[in-house]
């Protein structure tokens, strides 16, 4: 459900082979369709032709380069669940942040996401170029007003979904409701809604925030060319993370979340050092 997007720090998208050197790709990038690829011919000269790549095998690509960002992911994941039920340290410190954000309520879902899935990924970019990562290329400043105000929306949309969840479900957790759960969060909410929409956005601001440079941008069958790359990427990516977020009380949904987003955009950044053979997951 989550995707960071890099463009040249001009507005315009980047190029089809990432030669912007930052580590995660953009949405559009990622989705784009019919990618094409050039041979070159038996003596080494001139490319002779051109390689079709579909959005299943593109897809398949990025799943392979994202599967070991996934599996810190997953990792952690695992090790925040089990530190909450067998550390009555960290359970003491994970249940007053809970109920912090009870307090806080919608806004503190929209305060909180735009600080992790933006402020810090952003913050980390420039520290790290400053510190000599030459192959990371920040985001620039000029698009933070438009990551902020998505991710704030976002944000209380999901901790929307999370209630909705509970609400249809009921709070006692079995095998069975949780499959329900991820299955409307992974097969409903983001495959209608999710990954639409932030493939729109972050295109148009890819676009240099032209909506008829969006549009055109999207072209037919966008959903297929588009939309099904990133999703199939997100399934591999972030249903066992989904799992064990609806695992965890009501009041830890979103602050774990917010985690894993933030560690999964770092991870990616760091652990990928030819940024042409990485696509990032949403």
């Amino acid at each position: 459900m989550r995707c960071e997007a890099h463009g040249d720090g001009n507005g315009r998208p980047d190029g089809p082979n990432g030669q912007d050197g930052s580590a995660a790709r953009n949405c559009g990038e990622l989705a784009a369709a019919g990618q094409n690829r050039q041979r070159p011919d038996a003596h080494g000269g001139q490319p002779a032709a051109r390689e079709t790549v579909g959005p299943l095998r593109q897809a398949g690509r990025a799943a392979k380069a994202n599967l070991l960002p996934a599996m810190f992911l997953w990792a952690a994941a695992v090790a925040i669940i089990l530190a909450y039920s067998f550390l009555p340290s960290v359970k003491e410190v994970l249940d007053g942040l809970a109920e912090f954000k009870k307090s806080g309520g919608y806004a503190f879902s929209a305060i909180s996401t735009p600080i992790f899935a933006a402020l810090l990924p952003l913050m980390i970019q420039r520290l790290a170029r400053a510190c000599g990562s030459r192959s990371i290329r920040p985001e620039s400043w000029r698009n933070l007003p438009l990551l902020v105000a998505f991710w704030a929306y976002r944000g209380a949309e999901i901790d929307g979904l999370y209630r909705f969840q509970e609400w249809l479900w009921g709070k006692e957790q079995t095998p069975w409701t949780l499959a329900g759960q991820v299955a409307i969060d992974q097969y409903l909410y983001v495959v209608l809604w999710a990954i639409p929409t932030m493939v729109i956005v972050f295109l148009f601001k890819d676009s240099g925030y032209s909506l008829g440079r969006t549009r055109r941008a999207l072209g037919k069958r966008w959903y297929r060319n588009r939309c099904v790359p990133i999703l199939l990427v997100n399934w591999v990516v972030w249903i066992p993370v989904v799992a064990v977020i609806y695992s965890l009380p009501p009041g830890l949904k979103i602050p774990v979340m917010n985690i894993n987003v933030c560690l999964f955009m770092l991870l990616v950044m760091f652990l990928t050092h030819d940024a042409r053979q990485i696509q990032s997951a949403p």
